[in-house]
């Protein structure tokens, strides 16, 4: 049986004048994460210090780039709080997590945003979510795994996520979801991931879409508030398990996309 603990964040809401689209102020939304969501100066990668790159977005059709970013993905994914949870000692194989993200791919069809920075260092992959969300993306399975028990983790993931994305798109409409974005262990931490939000950020202004993601670490999350985001809801799978973080940023009106 699925056990999930959620807690909705309920804080008071503004009216962009210049959009439809209502927000929660980020500065009255985190207060009460500082205690948890806390980075030294060291860990946080000042302007000054990142070498911008290119952002470069691809199709899916382009099969090396699609590969290539399938292979950052995964190694920062086996990294990831929450992959580690739901796998410990490492059962899920990194054959396995590809065949997950890869079917994230394939599902979204002809709506994908895909992007890579410096060379595939850093990469996310990305689509357009309708506003009626298919049924069959929030009953989905993830791709076969070798091990039965980290399948049955996955698949309660999956479902959780499903659920709290239709919460989303009920609220706000359609959006762009950022399905996985990572960056190369060895690379993290000069403000990769950084690059490639904006540019997301940028595509989204531009088609006055809210930006929706899930992110289960303190690094993550900090980078999203810094780029717009806010907390709409927490969610554990378990009691013992990290915390998700379902995050949303509102658009900017009136802002072109070079992406």
């Amino acid at each position: 049986m699925r056990s999930i603990s959620c807690s909705h964040i309920n804080r008071p809401c503004l009216q962009d004048k210049n959009t439809k689209h209502a927000y929660i102020p980020s500065r009255r939304l985190v207060p009460h994460l500082k205690h948890r969501i806390k980075l030294t100066r060291s860990q946080s990668t000042s302007a000054s210090q990142v070498a911008t790159q290119t952002v470069t977005r691809f199709s899916r059709n382009d099969a090396e780039s699609v590969h290539k970013s399938l292979e950052t993905l995964t190694q920062a994914i086996l990294q990831d709080p929450v992959t580690q949870y739901l796998s410990p000692g490492d059962k899920v194989s990194s054959d396995d997590l590809k065949q997950h993200i890869k079917q994230q791919l394939d599902q979204a069809n002809a709506a994908n945003l895909l992007f890579h920075v410096d060379t595939f260092s850093a990469a996310a992959w990305c689509y357009k979510v309708p506003e009626e969300l298919p049924l069959k993306e929030v009953n989905q399975e993830p791709a076969a795994m070798s091990d039965s028990t980290v399948k049955d983790k996955f698949t309660e993931l999956s479902k959780a996520m499903s659920e709290q994305l239709v919460d989303f798109l009920m609220a706000h409409g359609t959006c762009i979801k950022v399905s996985f974005i990572g960056t190369q262990p060895e690379k993290q931490g000069q403000g990769l991931g950084g690059q490639l939000i904006r540019a997301i950020n940028k595509v989204a202004d531009a088609e006055q879409q809210w930006v929706y993601l899930e992110a289960s670490s303190e690094r993550g999350t900090h980078l999203y508030l810094r780029n717009g985001f806010q907390i709409v809801k927490e969610t554990k799978l378990q009691p013992d398990a990290p915390t998700i973080y379902c995050m949303g940023r509102p658009p900017k009106p009136d802002v072109p996309s070079d992406v």
